[in-house]
Parts: structure tokens; sequence; C-alpha cells
């Protein structure tokens, strides 16, 4: 039960979230960071990736989405250091990214805490997020989500997108 709470959460948050950001913010940030890097000629183009020890070489990042939330830290191995061509190969040469991304969870925690568009409503009663986070995932009997808007003027006048409705059991 606690896996499917956290899935749909997950899923429900995520939804939300999407719908939320910014152009800026969905922009490919890791395109910007090169971008930038070039500029101030640290590192030349097609430089080494490394993001969370996982080395991308050959351009093989481009598919990879990030924006500059997604980033816990980085740092920069400028260009023309030949000691990193053992390590990292030729395109060492060209310079390394090494970046620290932050855990999907956590990414996905951060996302969900700040999202004040979901109400929650344990057996009948609106509870706040904080409170919805403490409950125990096996005491959860049924979880439904709501996301249409005819659906969620039934249970409430607020502004939300959302409405998360859990049925606890051993309750009427």
């Amino acid at each position: 039960m606690r896996t499917i709470l956290s899935i749909l959460i997950l899923l429900f948050s995520n939804f939300l979230f999407s719908q939320n950001q910014s152009q800026e913010n969905t922009d490919n940030y890791l395109h910007k960071i090169i971008s930038d890097l070039e500029k101030e000629n640290k590192v030349t183009d097609n430089p080494v990736i490394v993001i969370n020890e996982i080395v991308y070489k050959e351009r093989s990042w481009d598919t990879l989405s990030f924006s500059k939330f997604d980033i816990e830290s980085i740092s920069i191995i400028k260009k023309d250091q030949k000691d990193l061509v053992e390590v990292y190969g030729e395109q060492s040469i060209n310079g390394v990214i090494l970046i620290e991304a932050k855990p999907f969870d956590q990414k996905i925690k951060e996302e969900y805490e700040g999202d004040s568009n979901v109400l929650f409503i344990i057996d009948g009663k609106e509870i706040s997020n904080s409170k919805a986070k403490k409950i125990n995932p096996d005491s959860i009997a049924h979880i439904q989500v709501i996301k249409n808007k005819d659906s969620i003027i039934k249970y409430t006048s607020k502004e939300v997108q959302g409405i998360i409705k859990i049925t606890l059991k051993n309750n009427p």
C-alpha cells in the first residue's frame, strides 16, 4: 500500500508540477551551462559530462533533460588538462563538467512539498499537506485522485488543481 500511495502522489505531483513550470525551467539547462562555459573559454564543444558518476561522452548526454532545479552542484575541469585523458579519454581535452544531480525522489519530494494546489481529504475531512505526509501508508484502504474540475467542485469551492481522497482502514 505504501508503494501505491507513493506512486500515486508521485504521478499526481509530477502532473501538476509539469503544468506549472515556466519555459525557463523546462529548457535543457545542461545546454545552457555548456554554452556559458564555452563563452568563458573553460570548455570547448563536446566536453565530457559526468552526472552522478556516470560518464557521458560523444554528446550522448544530448537526450538528457535538466532544469536548474535538478542540479545539486557543478564542478568544472577546464579544457586542455592532458592528465585527464587517462581517466576520461581524448575527449576530456575539451573539458570535463562534473554534475551532482538531485536524486529523483528528492526532486519529487521538493515539488510535492511545495505544491499547495492539492487538497487532501482523509475520511471526508480536509487535512493539510503536512498531516497527509504523516499518514501511515499501512493504514490506507483506498486512494482516489480527482483532477476533473466538475468533480473537484463537489468537494470544495477552493481553487485547487486536484484532490487526493484517502480512505483509512477500520473506518465506517
